[in-house]
């Protein structure tokens, strides 16, 4: 019993002891509780960043797909919300390497298990970042001056466009940014930066109500400038005295100025101005400098602009441009140009161009109507001028006017245009710059545009080149066009029509396309620029494509052969070949891999037309009787004793063979001889040789197996006639004459990187340059040697 007791008790015991325990264990787990829940509850969020919130930025600092990879896995999908801890950023420096010495002052001291702040993780990643231990990987403050307009995750600083992975709210446009990217490319914005960025040589034009207006390259902008010293509150107009001893004048005055703008985290915070300005002619121009007349040379800072704030005020790039004025301005800086002020009009000769019709076959107007993309004004007959304003319909008609009256239009504005509605090109109703003429003669009106020769040459650049042609060859046309049209103000070819030139490719096409920025600069960068031979102009023809040869004038117009244009090899070492021979004409024409053409790749470097003989028959006698009333001396028809003589068209009958009679060196068909069942006839001249077999319903199949229709006459005269069981094959190559410039071979030489010299000495050979503005009035076009 007693034993019994003992145990019962020892049990009693045991159970008190089990109970005091769990209550304890208890007491001790619903405190854990507690603080548990305290502490979740004191944790300020904001202050911390999430697996997810850094899981971007911390891919940054892969430098290879390995780390990357190894960085992914670092994040565990099922805790993103999670915030980060000491332990897992040790383990990112881990993956890409870094030692411990460059971030553990950013941990300040912490365990593994505790929470990073923000600012320790940012601190943590610049640490990073400033080691420069991940390549391509940095942070800097870089300026917004412009956010695209087609891509707003792209700006402009002034320099250089930056890109980022995200779009960049306007509100940032005039600020300088902290940021961070990779390779360039912008991941990250930190906060308005701390550094000052100075954009230089910026044309200011007013700084009014706490705002800056300035144009800067092609961008005009107005942002916050805070009022302090050197930010005038108010209109500016700035008065600069000139270098007197180097001077005529003594000083000038001028709306708006240079300087360079300091900006900030909130805009515009300072702007610098000039130390100096002088004023003065330039006379010549180089790469890095400009000579000035009295002055000497200058060279030009690493950072010039140009200006030409004439009327409005635009960025110019074209050092050759500056020749053409009598004075410009120049700012300096550090004794260096950092901009140069135009503010005159060009020195331009002025130029008539008599405008055709829709088809240009006529330049008889029955009705015109116009307008103009400014207020323009027109002087009527009775000496009367009335203004209307920009797109206001004017409409004359002849009968409402005496013959030989006259009306003149004229914009408001230098930047006006007139809008020729009554007209259509391939650009729709084309504009015009300058003034517009309108004649009253014979029932009809005839239009003349009067502008200035470099706008008009603007404009015929681009009509004649593709804009994508490298800027070498649009300079090169652009020397051409000007030489051409020079010429053209020396003769009297279109005086009846009080013009010096039409604007079709009787002279040179003009305003069926608008101009375009390449032509506008090749212009700009040719300024006055013409080729010459022993100091007199030449004639600059130029033509599409070539078909493997260049020719001289004399083989396709007759007469004297000009010293500065060969017939040569379309190659760049401009062999010498005869293929006079026919057989030796058509072995070039399918053979030629034997020479590296310079136009080889064009699809009109080789054609076909194909002709039943029944077309063919068709196409010679819808324009025979036409071509011999306009070149009647060059069709002869073949007599009874084999002579051919001049003698009116007779019926040829069916077209039973055509035959190459004579060929020149550089392969050109020179006369064409067409059997038909009733008669034969020659045909002699170049129009006549490419329009006597009249293609105007057959396909041209180019070398690229590509189609045209509708041409009246042959692309080139390069070509022979192959008799077919069904009728005729033309077999030719090249578009255009073949004679001067190949434009399609200047675009190949100039992707070559050949320069304009040297592709115009191509062409036309031992050829120099010289200004028509510095020429002599008796220099006349050389015609021939």
């Amino acid at each position: 019993m007693k034993k019994k007791i003992l145990t019962f008790m020892l049990l009693l015991v045991i159970a008190g002891v089990v109970m005091i325990a769990g209550h304890e264990i208890g007491r001790h787990m619903h405190k854990a509780e507690q603080n548990t829940e305290t502490t979740e509850a004191s944790v300020d969020y904001s202050l911390y960043y999430t697996y997810e919130d850094v899981e971007k930025v911390v891919s940054y600092l892969a430098d290879t797909k390995a780390e990357s990879e190894a960085l992914s896995r670092l994040i565990d999908p099922l805790k993103k919300s999670e915030i980060i801890d000491v332990a897992f950023v040790k383990s990112v420096a881990q993956t890409i390497q870094v030692k411990a010495s460059i971030y553990e002052e950013a941990l300040n001291g912490k365990k593994d298990s505790d929470y990073m702040t923000k600012a320790e993780f940012e601190d943590f990643y610049e640490r990073i970042v400033a080691s420069a231990t991940v390549k391509g990987l940095l942070r800097k403050d870089v300026l917004v001056l412009a956010i695209s307009e087609e891509d707003k995750t792209s700006f402009f600083d002034g320099q250089d466009t930056y890109n980022a992975e995200f779009e960049i709210d306007e509100s940032y446009e005039g600020n300088v940014l902290d940021v961070y990217m990779k390779n360039g490319k912008i991941f990250k914005i930190n906060r308005l930066g701390d550094t000052q960025i100075t954009l230089q040589n910026v044309w200011v034009e007013s700084v009014t109500d706490g705002k800056c207006t300035f144009l800067y390259g092609n961008l005009e902008k107005t942002y916050p400038a805070r009022t302090e010293e050197g930010i005038p509150d108010g209109a500016v107009t700035v008065a600069t005295s000139l270098d007197a001893d180097r001077q005529t004048e003594a000083g000038y005055e001028t709306a708006g100025y240079v300087a360079n703008l300091v900006f900030d985290y909130a805009g515009i915070c300072k702007i610098e101005r000039p130390q100096k300005v002088l004023r003065g002619k330039v006379i010549s121009t180089g790469d890095t400098d400009i000579q000035v007349e009295n002055i000497g040379g200058l060279t030009l800072g690493d950072y010039y602009k140009m200006y030409n704030v004439y009327e409005d005020a635009v960025d110019e790039e074209s050092l050759s441009l500056l020749l053409g004025y009598s004075y410009v301005d120049m700012y300096l800086q550090d004794g260096k140009v950092g901009a140069v002020v135009i503010n005159q009009e060009l020195k331009s000769e002025d130029i008539r161009v008599i405008i055709s019709n829709d088809d240009y076959s006529s330049y008889e107007m029955e009705m015109v109507q116009f307008t103009a993309t400014s207020a323009f004004t027109v002087a009527y007959p009775d000496e009367t001028e009335k203004t209307y304003e920009a797109g206001e319909t004017v409409t004359i008609t002849p009968e409402d006017y005496a013959p030989d009256d006259t009306l003149t239009v004229t914009p408001d504005t230098h930047s006006g245009r007139i809008r020729l509605l009554s007209v259509t090109r391939e650009c729709g109703n084309p504009e015009y710059d300058g003034t517009m003429e309108l004649d009253v003669k014979d029932g009809y009106i005839y239009v003349i545009n009067e502008l200035s020769l470099e706008r008009y040459l603007a404009n015929v650049v681009a009509n004649a080149m593709p804009s994508d042609y490298p800027d070498a060859a649009m300079q090169a046309m652009a020397i051409c066009a000007r030489g051409t049209a020079y010429a053209k103000l020396k003769d009297e070819s279109y005086a009846e029509y009080h013009a010096h030139l039409d604007d079709s490719s009787l002279c040179q096409v003009y305003n069926n396309v608008a101009e375009t920025d390449a032509s506008i600069r090749a212009v700009k960068d040719t300024y006055g620029l013409v080729p010459t031979y022993r100091g007199t102009l030449i004639v600059p023809m130029t033509f599409n494509t070539s078909f493997g040869t260049t020719c001289t004038n004399a083989e396709i117009w007759g007469g004297d052969a000009y010293s500065y244009l060969e017939s040569n090899v379309e190659n760049l070492d401009k062999d010498k070949i005869d293929l006079s021979d026919e057989a030796d004409f058509e072995a070039f024409l399918t053979e030629s891999d034997a020479y590296t053409i310079i136009d080889k790749d064009s699809p009109y470097y080789r054609w076909d037309i194909t002709f039943t003989q029944e077309e063919m028959t068709d196409a010679i006698e819808t324009v025979l009787e036409n071509r011999k009333s306009l070149m009647a001396d060059a069709i002869l028809v073949e007599d009874e004793t084999g002579e051919f003589v001049s003698a009116d068209v007779p019926e040829l009958g069916t077209v039973t063979e055509i035959e190459v009679a004579e060929r020149t060196v550089s392969g050109v068909v020179s006369k064409l001889v067409i059997h038909g069942s009733e008669h034969t006839i020659s045909i002699s001249g170049q129009s006549n040789i490419r329009a006597i077999l009249n293609p105007v319903n057959q396909e041209i199949v180019r070398q690229d197996g590509s189609t045209v229709t509708g041409w009246t006459s042959l692309p080139s005269p390069y070509y022979y006639v192959e008799k077919t069981d069904a009728g005729f094959v033309v077999h030719g190559g090249g578009f255009g004459h073949g004679a001067g410039m190949s434009i399609y071979g200047a675009g190949v030489l100039g992707r070559q990187g050949k320069s304009y010299k040297y592709i115009l000495r191509h062409y036309f050979s031992y050829v120099d340059f010289a200004s028509i503005y510095t020429m002599d009035d008796g220099e006349e076009a050389a015609d021939s040697e």
